[in-house]
This record gives C-alpha cells, structure tokens and sequence, in this order.
C-alpha cells in the first residue's frame, strides 16, 4: 500500500485532533494514551471536518450534527451517521509519523451485523416508519446480534431517504437523487431487512399486533415507533388548492420543483 508521511510526533498531541493530506487524501490523526492513529477526516454523515470536532475520551463527536464515533476502532456509537470511520495503518520512526493507505481508500466503512436467522431467533421487530430513526434503530439491532426479523413499516414506496435534503439540497438542485437514499437497495436484503408499504391502523399491545389496511398483521415481539411528523395544514379557505403545497416527503420536493419551473413569485407561510 503506498505510504505516505503526514506529520511529526512533535506536532501530535495527546487528545488532539489534526486532518493532514496523504497524497489526494484527507486523514484525520488523533493521539489517545499515547497512540497516534489515522481516520477517515469526514464524517459519515454530511461530511463534516472531523478535525473541528470534540475528542473526550475514545469518543469523538462530530461538530455539525453531533455523531459520535470511537476513536479507537473507528466504529460508530451514535447517529445520524450510519457508518463507520475507516481506518489506516500508522507508523512511526523516529520523529516521522507515516500512514499507509488502500489504492482507493474507503470514504466510509459498513458496520458489523449479525445476519438474518430465523430457525435460531424466531422473534420479529417490527419498526413503524422508515425514515432516519427507523433505519439506524434497525441497523443497531443487527449490531447488536439480533438474527430475529427486522420489519419496517411505512406509508413511502420510495427507499428510505435523507429528508433534510427535501428541503436543502435536493430542493434547490444541489443534490442529485443518488444522494438521498440513506442505503443502498443491496443492504436490506444483505442486512435481513424487510420493508412493508402500507399506513398502520391498528396497534394491539396485549396481542403484540400491528395491523394494516386490508386486515393484515404482522405478530410483533419488539414495536418501535419512528414517524417522525407531519406538517400542519393551514385551516383556511383555499388551502387544499392545486399549488399549494407542504414540504416532508420526496414526493413533495419534486412537486415543488415541478411548480417553481417557468414561475415568477413564490409565498412562504
């Protein structure tokens, strides 16, 4: 792997943070109980300089929204970040501190998951909106070793997505769709994760059911409510008109877009 120096050992300090470039690429440096090691720069999340984070301990939070990874390992311990910092090879000789990269280092890693078994764990989990809270509640099971099954319930077709982009980003033609999904397709299905369309009707505590339109159930071991809200329709005449629109879903977004195209005033209430 090539190896490149970044730093002396007189510039690292305990418990500091410092991003350095090796070649075309940012890493971030931290010395913790003596050890100087190499991270990934940019938060998972929104990518965030890391290096204007906060380090306590092995726990480094991220300055914009506030994940936090470990410093250690790399590993995340709370989101909205949904994976993990890589990692790289330190070296130090003498005064010199070398880093060993990949020929195409990883922006970010995929956290350890225990895979689907039904046969050895027949309880299911049953998730109740698929938006950012759903899917990291349903990820952090599968890091916590649960092979049960996984169901996430929501009234979108669409995979679950970054909202926050409907109303940045997105919205203003900055960030293309491949950057809503908050995972790619291929993780659900590697991940044991199942996704049902569908808005919930009925929610049976004492015979752990979760009913959707039509009568069907889904038998529910553990329940997690994760719908997030919903916006507030003014109650006025004229409100529910053509080009009145309230902003929360993709869908929206798009609808906005389509409005604004060729129109001369918009009105934000």
């Amino acid at each position: 792997m090539p190896r490149f120096r970044v730093a002396a050992t007189t510039d690292i300090e305990e418990g500091s943070l410092h991003q350095v470039q090796a070649g075309e690429t940012a890493v971030l440096l931290v010395k913790t109980q003596g050890r100087i090691r190499a991270l990934g720069a940019h938060c998972t999340h929104q990518h965030a300089p890391l290096a204007d984070g906060l380090l306590h301990g092995h726990r480094l939070v991220c300055p914009w929204h506030q994940a936090v990874f470990d410093v250690t390992t790399g590993d995340l311990l709370e989101p909205p970040a949904l994976d993990c910092l890589p990692t790289f090879p330190v070296e130090v000789e003498g005064d010199d501190v070398y880093v060993e990269l990949p020929e195409e280092p990883p922006f970010a890693r995929a956290p350890d998951m225990a895979t689907e078994d039904r046969g050895a764990d027949p309880r299911v989990v049953v998730i109740i909106g698929a938006g950012s809270a759903g899917i990291a509640a349903a990820q952090e099971v599968r890091r916590a070793g649960f092979r049960g099954g996984v169901v996430m319930v929501t009234e979108d077709e669409q995979a679950p997505y970054d909202r926050t982009h409907c109303s940045k980003g997105y919205l203003g033609g900055e960030a293309p769709a491949e950057w809503m999904p908050l995972k790619p397709a291929e993780f659900f299905t590697e991940a044991g994760i199942e996704k049902v369309v569908g808005r919930v009707s009925q929610v049976d505590l004492r015979d752990r059911t979760v009913t959707l339109p039509g009568g069907s159930s889904i038998q529910a071991d553990g329940l997690l409510l994760a719908t997030g809200g919903e916006p507030r329709r003014l109650d006025v005449d004229g409100a529910d008109l053509d080009r009145v629109f309230t902003l929360r879903t993709w869908r929206d977004a798009d609808a906005i877009i389509d409005a604004a195209d060729g129109a001369r005033r918009a009105v934000v209430v």
